[in-house]
């Protein structure tokens, strides 16, 4: 919660009403530069009290006695994404019981849905279950599982990229669309296999995920560098599509790197090494793919590489070690561990 807060405050008092959102009603209100957000009328201030105060019964009596559900502030912000930022289902449920809008948006162009997702990746994110809950009471609510508000993101998005397979399951089921693209023009999909989520890669896949959408637009943006192009650039998910159709696991990009030596996610290299990628082959100046992920820092890369069986004693065309390549203790400690000399 603090993480999305943060970046969408304006000043030091933001800040600290997201610090200490939830300890006292006094920092619950939002801040724009230095002015409190407060009701836009008197008759609604006894709304946005109730929902600081998290004091569901004062609510409902409140808007049985004609208070409006649909209130905003004067920071144009509702009542009912004050009441998903407090993480409370039952004022959750109150308002829109009494006709709220569940998909409005807050501030930064988010609603109730996607700011809970993000919160901390959704279902099991707070010990207490809280976000669980108001996730829930908005789905149930009538919240459009797709409608992210003014961002280039979905909640099916978020929630895979949090790992989430009990959440991601939660939200096809409420309808999510599983091939939306996001402002980096990814599925779902395409980050499950980044992150080498494999339980969730399944249950996309077996909903009927494209398993290689984009895959076309990225050729025809890089051609013959395509392959090597999407491994340095964490596409698993397309890596994965290239290698199924047949793509050489050993393909090199404009110079004499190959895929497995240019790849930044660990799933990348799995995908490679299952595919029966080189891991002694050489690029133009004797650099290994072992080699490169120790002179770029990627302590996972390095260890999968010596799992895979790599030579960590191997130098390059100027006599330099794999050990003398490292610049970071924790890569040289994997390397010595390995017996590199």
């Amino acid at each position: 919660m603090t993480k999305r807060f943060i970046r969408g405050c304006r000043s030091r008092a933001a800040v600290l009403a997201v610090l200490l959102f939830g300890v006292s009603s006094v920092f619950a209100q939002m801040w724009r530069g230095d002015h409190r957000c407060t009701a836009r009328r008197a008759a609604d201030k006894p709304l946005f009290e109730a929902i600081f105060d998290r004091h569901p019964a004062r609510l409902e009596k409140l808007l049985k006695a004609g208070g409006d559900a649909r209130a905003v502030d004067d920071c144009n912000i509702a009542l009912i994404t004050y009441a998903a930022w407090a993480e409370r289902a039952d004022l959750l449920a109150i308002l829109l019981k009494a006709g709220a809008n569940p998909s409005v948006v807050d501030g930064g162009g988010q609603p109730p849905l996607l700011f809970l997702v993000e919160r901390a990746g959704g279902f099991s994110g707070s010990p207490d279950g809280s976000e669980d809950a108001a996730i829930k009471t908005l789905l149930d609510g009538g919240a459009d599982v797709n409608f992210g508000g003014r961002t280039k993101t979905s909640a099916l998005i978020l929630a895979t990229g949090a790992r989430n397979a009990p959440l991601v399951r939660a939200l096809l089921d409420a309808g999510a669309k599983i091939d939306f693209r996001d402002g980096e023009d990814r599925t779902a999909y395409s980050y499950a296999a980044q992150l080498g989520c494999q339980e969730v890669k399944e249950m996309l896949a077996a909903a009927g995920a494209s398993l290689d959408a984009g895959l076309a637009e990225f050729r025809a943006v890089y051609g013959d560098e395509a392959f090597y192009r999407a491994a340095s650039d964490g596409r698993t998910d397309l890596v994965e599509a290239m290698l199924a159709a047949g793509a050489n696991p050993d393909s090199v990009g404009r110079g004499t790197l190959t895929a497995l030596m240019g790849a930044r996610e660990p799933s990348t290299i799995d995908a490679l090494l299952a595919a029966g990628a080189t891991l002694e082959k050489r690029d133009g100046a004797g650099f290994t793919a072992l080699m490169w992920a120790v002179a770029f820092r990627k302590p996972e890369i390095v260890r999968r590489l010596i799992a895979a069986g790599a030579d960590v004693n191997a130098r390059n065309n100027d006599g330099k070690s794999v050990l003398e390549l490292a610049r970071d203790p924790e890569t040289e400690e994997i390397l010595k561990a390995a017996g590199a000399k």
